[in-house]
């Protein structure tokens, strides 16, 4: 693996993990039984974040870090858009970290309205603001 600083990833990688991650939920067949959605959405999740790691060959010390960073855009770009959704709550802790288990527990709640609705382009770019 390179030595690669992996504390600041662009603004614009995260959005295109955002975009691989929401197009890898849409096309998952796994995720259509709703008992099977939480596993599959952190494993999505991970598919997406490992192989960036593996493409930019930075070291898994990066995983937490860049993972969070694609957590912490969902759950603020998600709250914002969906503010009409009353119960969807992820708490931040003092760092501005999203909760990751609430951020996946809110898109498994809301999985009709947030994967099968229009309100997202083909891009993924509508979710990201």
């Amino acid at each position: 693996m390179a030595d690669t600083d992996a504390s600041f990833v662009p603004g614009d990688v995260i959005a295109g993990l955002i975009e691989t991650f929401f197009d890898a939920v849409r096309s998952s067949p796994d995720l259509a039984a709703q008992e099977a959605r939480p596993a599959e959405l952190v494993y999505e999740l991970d598919q997406v974040v490992s192989s960036y790691l593996e493409e930019q060959q930075l070291s898994s010390d990066a995983y937490q870090l860049i993972q969070q960073d694609v957590l912490n855009n969902i759950a603020h770009d998600l709250a914002q858009q969906h503010e009409d959704l009353a119960d969807f709550d992820v708490s931040f802790d003092a760092a501005g970290n999203a909760d990751p288990a609430e951020v996946m527990a809110a898109m498994d709640h809301h999985f009709e309205a947030l994967f099968s609705s229009e309100s997202f382009s083909d891009d993924g770019s509508a979710a990201l603001g």
